[in-house]
């Protein structure tokens, strides 16, 4: 071995040597200083969720939960979904107790409060109104018949106790408005109003295109430009003195499907567009749609949206649920957030402008 090469052999020992023992330093060194792993721990409070939310995940009850209701009475959330003949209710919205009702009519639920009492329809075929004045026990007993189908029939009550329905799901009829006579078995007072139309020509988010299929079954059929918007699932909310009629288009099987809203200062109308159309609207991500659901108040006050999203179980595709912070500014614009809304976010009554500050990561 030459000179050169026993110098250069034991001046790479001496700097490997060295590297351990700065590295072993360093090490013990940090972890003095470096604090030890959190404790990971289950509560049963969370403050957060994930779209889409599983209160019907596991339950034999309900295989899809698609237009979702949700409505208080006295101080608790029921929730209702389509076809089942039962429901849910919560106190704080993260636990939910199931109420087996054999009465419950069904169908595409419509439900509206007054004061103790209950009303809940279904819709088209199924003309029964109930009521009960206690939910929780799944009592429900018939008060009256409706005279015609409702199409995603939504019974509204106003503050002055008087009773609209709201009904629609075409490709070429309108969103209509009747008023309902309660002490007359909800025979219908006067004619219907037409809402408004479908306007596919005006309302981006209301053309329907083969792209934005989602579900193979519906993939064989040609979508032309000039086709009209399927609307559905009408839910009138009021807030601020003025009336929110909410819609659905286009369809469950778009990744399009959305939620837009009209205003009127009268629950009759006339209706005008919102400027902020579409309420609710998300294409990317791990979920999918929000279409056909419902808004609500909270316990403090604060505005929901719950819709129907799709899933993929069944081969022709299916629905779950989804929720989504809303609110209406200064203008009296209806707004909501759908982005990243199937990333963690906060409950109702963890932060005062959920809109704003639903991101667990701010």
């Amino acid at each position: 071995m030459t000179m050169k090469r026993l110098l250069l052999n034991t001046v790479l020992l001496l700097t490997a040597g060295t590297c351990l023992l700065f590295g072993a330093y360093s090490g013990e060194a940090g972890k003095q200083d470096r604090p030890g792993p959190a404790p990971v721990g289950i509560t049963d409070k969370p403050t957060t969720f994930v779209n889409p939310i599983n209160v019907t995940v596991g339950s034999e009850r309900a295989r899809r939960a698609g237009e979702p209701v949700v409505v208080t009475y006295k101080d608790d959330y029921f929730l209702f979904i389509t076809g089942g003949r039962g429901y849910w209710y919560s106190g704080n919205f993260r636990d939910w107790t199931y109420v087996n009702a054999p009465d419950f009519p069904g169908g595409c639920p419509s439900v509206a409060v007054r004061g103790d009492t209950m009303y809940a329809s279904g819709d088209k075929g199924l003309h029964g109104v109930f009521a009960s004045t206690d939910p929780k026990s799944g009592v429900w007993k018939k008060v009256g018949e409706y005279q015609r189908d409702y199409g995603d029939a939504d019974m509204f009550i106003d503050d002055d106790g008087r009773f609209y329905m709201y009904w629609g799901w075409s490709q070429v009829l309108p969103v209509q408005v009747v008023e309902l006579d309660p002490t007359n078995g909800f025979k219908e007072k006067g004619a219907p109003v037409v809402c408004f139309f479908g306007d596919y020509q005006n309302h981006g988010f209301e053309r329907r295109r083969k792209e934005d299929v989602i579900f193979p079954y519906f993939t064989h059929r040609p979508y032309f430009p000039e086709e009209s918007p399927w609307i559905e699932g009408p839910w009138m909310l009021k807030h601020g003195g003025k009336y929110y009629l909410m819609y659905a288009a286009i369809g469950l099987e778009f990744s399009t499907y959305s939620h837009g809203v009209y205003v009127a200062d009268k629950p009759l109308g006339p209706f005008t567009y919102s400027p902020h159309n579409p309420l609710t609207f998300k294409t990317t991500g791990f979920m999918l749609g929000a279409g056909h659901g419902s808004n609500f108040h909270d316990r403090n006050g604060d505005l929901w949206t719950i819709a129907m999203v799709p899933t993929y179980y069944g081969g022709r595709g299916g629905s779950t649920i989804a929720l989504f912070p809303s609110a209406v500014d200064k203008d009296g614009v209806m707004h909501s957030s759908t982005a990243f809304s199937d990333y963690p976010q906060y409950y109702q009554g963890i932060k005062s402008d959920a809109v704003r500050s639903k991101f667990t990561w701010t």
